[in-house]
C-alpha cells in the first residue's frame, strides 16, 4: 500500500543481468575471453577486465552494457572493499526496444577524492534484499556501468535505476531502494540522459 492509499502489486526482484551465467562474454569484448585467476582463486575474464582498464583509463564508455562485471580483484561482502579508487567512469544506458538492446547514453569520470570516498562508503553499506515480497516503482528501464580503478585494479558494479534498484558485482546482489547513491551518480550524467530514465 502506497502512503496516498492506492495498491500497487507487489514485484519480486528479479536477479539483474548481472548475474548472468558466468560462460556469457561481457558485450564490450568481441569474443569470449580467457579466464584467470587471483591468488585467491577468483576467477576472472582477462579480456574483459582489460577491456574495462581500458575503458575507465581513457573515459570512453563500452557502447553497450556488458551482460556481468568484471573484476580483477576478490569479490569481498562489501562490493568495494577490495580497492580504494582513485578514478571512477560512470556510464549511463537506456534500453532501446529495435533492436532489443542498453545503449550509452551519458558519462562522466570520476575523481574527486571525497566523492568517491562517499560513493565506497555508501555502496559498501547497501544491505541484501529483505525477504519475502516488496513493493517498488515500475521498472522502465535504466542502468549504470560504474567502472572502478586504484591504478592497478578495476573492479565494474552495475546499478539498476528504475523498479527494484540494485547494485551488483557479480557475486553480490544488493538493494539500493533506501539509498542516496544512485540519485548521487544520476546527478552527474547529463540531462538528456536523467530525462530517458524519468529523473
Amino acid at each position: 500500500m502506497r502512503s496516498d492509499g492506492t495498491s500497487k502489486p507487489l514485484r519480486w526482484r528479479r536477479p539483474v543481468a548481472a548475474l548472468a551465467t558466468a560462460g556469457l562474454c561481457a558485450t564490450a569484448v568481441a569474443a569470449c575471453s580467457s579466464t584467470g585467476h587471483d591468488a585467491d582463486g577468483t576467477t576472472h575474464q582477462t579480456g574483459a577486465v582489460a577491456a574495462a582498464l581500458d575503458a575507465v583509463r581513457s573515459g570512453h564508455c563500452p557502447a553497450e552494457l556488458p551482460d556481468k562485471p568484471a573484476s580483477d580483484v576478490g569479490t569481498d561482502s562489501e562490493l568495494l572493499k577490495p580497492i580504494v579508487p582513485d578514478r571512477m567512469l560512470l556510464c549511463g544506458y537506456v534500453p532501446e526496444q529495435t533492436p532489443i538492446r542498453t545503449l550509452v547514453r551519458g558519462q562522466a569520470v570520476v575523481t574527486d577524492a571525497a566523492l568517491l570516498r562517499r560513493l565506497r562508503s555508501g555502496i559498501d553499506q547497501l544491505k541484501a534484499f529483505p525477504s519475502g515480497p516488496i513493493s517498488c516503482p515500475d521498472d522502465t528501464g535504466g542502468n549504470l556501468l560504474e567502472i572502478y580503478t586504484d591504478g592497478h585494479h578495476v573492479l565494474e558494479l552495475i546499478e539498476t535505476l528504475t523498479g527494484c534498484t540494485s547494485v551488483s558485482d557479480g557475486a553480490h546482489l544488493r538493494w539500493a531502494g533506501p539509498s542516496d547513491v544512485g540519485q548521487t551518480l544520476v546527478a552527474l550524467l547529463p540531462a538528456q540522459f536523467r530525462r530517458a530514465i524519468g529523473h
